[in-house]
């Protein structure tokens, strides 16, 4: 993880003390209803699942998501796109790859799960994430993408406080029976929060010995007893997996997670991926059927906006 900590790895590091890993959150009850064993780990699969719980359970979707939403759809959208080989930015990071097949086709694949597969009502094409989240914890949805742990205490009170269970996000793009070369497993993005000490505080010594006592694995148990807090050390993530097995597929989610891009044009990227999204759900919700062209044409008008902030010619 230390990898990602700064500009430049050897002067520059932040300490994880919290992993924020997303997976996959399915109502088991609507699963056993429908027959389904085990979550989903391919998109195929992903698919064919959430068409079984409609078929036995036409009150309830198979799924949702929240198109609308001002931060949280770039993830799946990113997660197929990495899955299919692709990336925001090419190797150098110099060259925006915003309008790379890819992410055409990671973007067709989320709105297909809408007005192709129809696995997804679609008044969701207007949602926001908190009106998902209400939505899976009624008990109306199946599948819920990219959910963190904080749902479960979400759930507590809920129609469905019994009957939330995780798993890693699906690995393989749809229609195939392994990722294509170059594919990431990409179940999530690499997030947490960081310690790190400030070059003008006189007692270094204390500060690493703070650290220290706080990433230790009984310290790293209490952490997430209390708060929720995903370990971040191989003696952590043993000892919390111990003490809490539902954090298990949460962990290994966070072991076949992929970094995003380390760059400062990040917030131009993930603007401008939600920007797309936001357009291409906007012309749905008013009936449009999913055009590839207009998607290309926003992609390629968000990818020049990032080219101009890294500086190079594309």
């Amino acid at each position: 993880m230390l990898t990602m900590s700064g500009p430049d790895n050897a002067a520059d590091v932040g300490v994880p003390f919290e992993s924020i890993p997303f997976v996959l959150a399915y109502n088991k009850s609507l699963f056993a209803r429908a027959g389904i064993s085990s979550p989903p780990g391919t998109w195929s699969q992903f698919v064919s699942d959430a068409q079984a719980i409609q078929r036995a359970d036409p009150s309830a979707s198979g799924a949702g998501f929240s198109p609308a939403d001002p931060y949280g759809p770039w993830k799946p959208v990113w997660s197929y796109m990495e899955q299919l080989g692709g990336d925001f930015l090419g190797n150098a990071g110099t060259t925006a790859t915003l309008t790379s097949p890819q992410l055409e086709a990671a973007l067709r694949f989320y709105f297909g799960l809408e007005d192709t597969y129809h696995v997804i009502p679609k008044a969701d094409l207007t949602w926001q994430g908190t009106q998902e989240t209400a939505a899976f914890l009624a008990g109306k949805t199946g599948m819920m993408l990219d959910a963190a742990y904080s749902l479960s205490q979400e759930a507590a009170g809920t129609p469905v406080a019994s009957d939330v269970e995780f798993a890693p996000m699906p690995n393989v793009p749809y229609g195939m029976s392994a990722r294509p070369a170059g594919g990431q497993p990409a179940e999530s993005i690499v997030s947490g929060n960081y310690y790190d000490v400030a070059k003008y505080y006189s007692d270094l010594p204390l500060a690493l010995k703070f650290i220290q006592i706080s990433t230790a694995p009984a310290a790293q148990v209490e952490q997430f007893r209390v708060m929720g807090w995903m370990p971040v050390t191989q003696a952590g993530v043993t000892a919390v997996e111990k003490a809490y097995p539902q954090t298990v597929p949460f962990i290994e989610a966070e072991e076949n997670s992929t970094p995003t891009d380390y760059t400062p044009a990040w917030s131009y990227i993930e603007t401008g991926v939600l920007a797309v999204i936001g357009h291409i759900a906007q012309q749905l919700a008013g009936g449009a059927p999913y055009s590839a062209s207009y998607a290309a044409s926003q992609l390629q008008a968000e990818n020049a906006v990032v080219q101009s902030h890294l500086g190079a010619s594309s």
